[in-house]
């Protein structure tokens, strides 16, 4: 009987107590392929000195070292991190020791066949060299743009070339992220298109069947100004302010200072507008009470400046809820008038229109259709067979 393959991963951005909704799609990427891949999580925790702390980090130093989250093995290495971004171009190198100890370690205890790294650095280029110490192939999941991150960091591009050629595949996560990431890669390594992988379990339509809560907006992400939730704000007020009834929840976690920073920024902004009465603000949500949220929206808004993929807009399609997204990368690839709306990002008045008339129109769309647009592409068994098939693909390849 063939073993399961040990697939160790490797990801900056990965759900912790601390941290329960960072980096979701790191953790169902590896869960997914299981029980065929036993999959083993190296998450590195930044320290910083005291003097830069945040609130946050605290909690993320509070987490054990070793541990076995739901049912996968955990290693959380701690690794220096400089304030800012100043010294960015020299995490690789500066963590590289601890991160490749704690995967020689797991290597020891049972050989890895593979490295599978979230975003092209510093956690792809790190596991570029752990693969040639280890012997083993190397794959990266591309979650960001590259091109103004690159020509705005010159020194860590010159990094990420000399990894490519080391690296069997790099996959992004979206048609859009491919292109840019295609532009770049070249004829250096292989690079092919894999999605997020949506919950379909959890994301799915609400049983018994039950009509959507009347003139109900919601949003659920991260309050980061590329999520555009400024631009929905005052989509909100165009739309108060001509008469319509629809209110707005807001959903999400203000995990780091910038983010903070934002969501107070985002009140006030209320607040001036005077549009408390129309828009609450709530916490963050479990997935499964978020999917019930989604199936009682009338219609879920994705806002965005940037987005890779756009995994909320997604999430509410599997919870039958139709979507009004930005055209700002990956929505454009799943997000049509078959099932809500495009608009062009930064367009407050565009948005409002395109939300008005999805609500008036909510009763043409079919639940089951909205889920099924995206659970044969994205669902779990479907990201599963890509998964499989490309780590075949590699294995068979580098022996």
């Amino acid at each position: 009987m063939k073993r399961p393959l040990r697939v160790l991963h490797l990801s900056r951005n990965y759900p912790s107590r601390a941290v329960p909704f960072m980096g979701m799609w790191a953790e169902r990427l590896a869960r997914v392929a299981m029980p065929e891949v036993v999959p083993i999580v190296i998450a590195p925790v930044p320290w910083t000195p005291s003097i830069f702390r945040w609130t946050a980090y605290p909690r993320l130093l509070a987490l054990p070292r070793h541990s076995i989250e739901r049912g996968i093995e955990t290693i959380r290495p701690k690794v220096p991190l400089g304030p800012g971004r100043w010294l960015h171009a020299r995490d690789a190198s500066w963590n590289l020791r601890s991160i490749a100890a704690a995967a020689r370690q797991a290597h020891e205890q049972a050989p890895i066949d593979l490295i599978h790294a979230h975003f092209i650095y510093p956690d792809g280029v790190q596991a570029a060299a752990i693969g040639r110490q280890l012997g083993v192939p190397v794959v990266t999941t591309e979650h960001a743009e590259w091109g103004v991150w690159f020509e705005r960091h010159p020194n860590i591009l010159a990094q990420v070339m000399e990894a490519l050629p080391h690296l069997a595949c790099v996959t992004a996560v979206s048609p859009a992220t491919y292109e840019g990431t295609r532009r770049i890669v070249g004829e250096r390594t292989l690079v092919e298109v894999l999605p997020n992988v949506v919950d379909d379990d959890v994301f799915a339509l609400p049983s018994p069947p039950r009509r959507p809560e009347a003139n109900l907006i919601l949003y659920a992400g991260a309050t980061r100004h590329v999520k555009g939730l400024d631009v929905l704000a005052e989509a909100m007020r165009i739309l108060v302010n001509s008469g319509s009834d629809l209110r707005l929840a807001v959903h999400g976690d203000p995990f780091y200072r910038g983010w903070w920073r934002e969501s107070m920024r985002i009140r006030r902004q209320v607040r001036r507008a005077r549009l408390r009465e129309h828009i609450s603000f709530g916490g963050p949500l479990e997935a499964h009470q978020l999917a019930v949220r989604m199936a009682e929206a009338t219609v879920f808004v994705l806002p965005s400046r940037r987005e890779t993929f756009g995994a909320s807009a997604a999430e509410a399609l599997a919870c039958g809820t139709p979507v009004v997204a930005t055209r700002c990368g990956g929505p454009e690839d799943f997000i049509s008038d078959a099932v809500g709306a495009l608009v062009p990002p930064d367009d407050p008045r565009s948005l409002a229109e395109a939300i008005r008339r999805i609500a008036s129109e909510r009763a043409r769309f079919d639940p089951a259709r909205l889920r099924a647009s995206v659970v044969t592409r994205f669902g779990k068994a479907a990201v599963k067979a890509r998964l499989l098939d490309l780590y075949d693909r590699i294995l068979r390849r580098c022996p």
